[in-house]
């Protein structure tokens, strides 16, 4: 994979994702203040045409997890992400979101297999924390 954007990616105007993200992963079963689950995502490699790949980390329950997503020019970002020991750690999903115009916030929903290995899904908050090296140096 490239560290950069691909040249379909960079002349359809996709927004640049990458960089470290702060995730709050919201349940529709539970407190809709209060955030289920919180990480951290690093967006750091370009594949093409928009496609990047990505690391979640989640501290509370010491999960590592590999994500691969896609962002379009209209600014929807969509992400599968899967336990690193999947399927012995039962949580895979899905999500949907858009990127604000600013680039710094991705807001939308999640669904997936919860540890109890029932589905559901929820509200998804994600706040830029860090841009990308590069994306830096181009400021």
């Amino acid at each position: 994979m490239s560290g950069r954007k691909s040249r379909a990616a960079r002349n359809a105007a996709v927004p640049d994702v990458r960089g470290t993200w702060h995730c709050q992963w919201f349940d529709d079963e539970g407190d809709p203040d209060n955030p289920k689950i919180e990480d951290t995502v690093v967006i750091d490699k370009w594949a093409s045409d928009g496609r990047f790949a990505a690391v979640g980390d989640q501290p509370e329950f010491l999960l590592n997890y590999p994500i691969t997503g896609e962002v379009d020019p209209s600014r929807l970002v969509t992400l599968e992400y899967r336990a690193a020991n999947y399927p012995y750690e039962p949580n895979r999903g899905v999500a949907c979101l858009l990127v604000s115009r600013d680039g710094a916030r991705m807001e939308g929903k999640w669904y997936g297999r919860r540890s109890t290995g029932k589905l559901g899904g929820g509200r998804a908050v994600c706040t830029r924390i860090a841009a990308a090296p590069e994306e830096e140096t181009r400021r």
